[in-house]
């Protein structure tokens, strides 16, 4: 059996080490996930520790808006499963922007949907309230704006993103 360690780096890049299970020593906190487990996503069979981040691959949303396109919503039911398998999780969704002002990455953009100077936390809103609506109890979650303080620097698209910050995992 593999199992998969992410370590997140300061410069957010992401090393993946794969070795053997019966190699693996566990260190508190984390939660190792594996990709036989019925229902859950291969994205998500890893090993995870409070304070990572997991970028939801594939929700993506209009440019300037707070709305999904239509290709992510299989990636919400994903996530979704996620989320369900695992009810002692606590994390907090987190909205990016593309395209900020590198001198001035906290400032967010306008949601022309509403007009409110608030993009980033309205599309972190957004999966907040659909998780909400699938039966994530909202006690588990929340959610904040990142506005353009973590870019990815590859294409644009890919900033038009939410992300989740795993807190803790309650037993």
């Amino acid at each position: 059996m593999v199992s998969w360690i992410v370590i997140q780096k300061p410069n957010r890049r992401v090393d993946i080490f794969i070795h053997l299970k019966k190699y693996h020593v566990k260190v508190a906190g984390e939660i190792v996930l594996k990709p036989t487990q019925s229902g859950i996503a291969p994205e998500y069979a890893k090993v995870f520790r409070a304070g990572d981040k997991i970028t939801i691959e594939g929700i993506r949303f209009y440019q300037d808006r707070d709305i999904m396109l239509n290709e992510s919503k299989k990636a919400l039911k994903k996530l979704l499963t996620f989320l369900q398998q695992y009810p002692n999780m606590t994390f907090k969704l987190l909205g990016h922007i593309c395209c900020g002002d590198p001198d001035n990455p906290g400032i967010d953009f306008t949601n022309l949907r509403t007009g409110k100077k608030n993009l980033s936390e309205a599309r972190a809103q957004y999966v907040y309230n659909y998780l909400i609506k699938k039966g994530i109890n909202k006690n588990r979650m929340s959610y904040k704006g990142m506005a353009f303080r973590q870019p990815l620097g590859k294409r644009s698209t890919n900033d038009r993103r939410v992300e989740i910050e795993i807190i803790s995992f309650n037993d």
